[in-house]
């Protein structure tokens, strides 16, 4: 049996199996969504989805990670997992 590797969300910090979270990528400043390449961060479904957590979401990619450009890869990505 193969284990999945197990990542943390930056909103919750809960730890779930990477398949289930939304991997993030900053390349110059822009948050890019599912790059392969490099660092990354992790967002779960239900922070993502989150009105309240948005706020706190925003803080810790402006300040920790030094994103500049994020809300529209985030509005995106949240468009398409309403509509599915």
């Amino acid at each position: 049996m193969v284990n999945s590797p197990i990542r943390m969300c930056i909103s919750c910090r809960n730890r779930l199996i990477q398949k289930s979270l939304y991997r993030f990528s900053v390349q110059n400043e822009k948050l890019i969504l599912n790059n392969k390449n490099g660092r990354s961060l992790y967002l779960c479904q239900s922070c993502l989805l989150d009105k309240k957590k948005e706020k706190k979401i925003n803080n810790i990619l402006e300040n920790k990670f030094k994103v500049k450009e994020f809300k529209e890869t985030l509005y995106l990505l949240k468009e398409k997992l309403v509509n599915v």
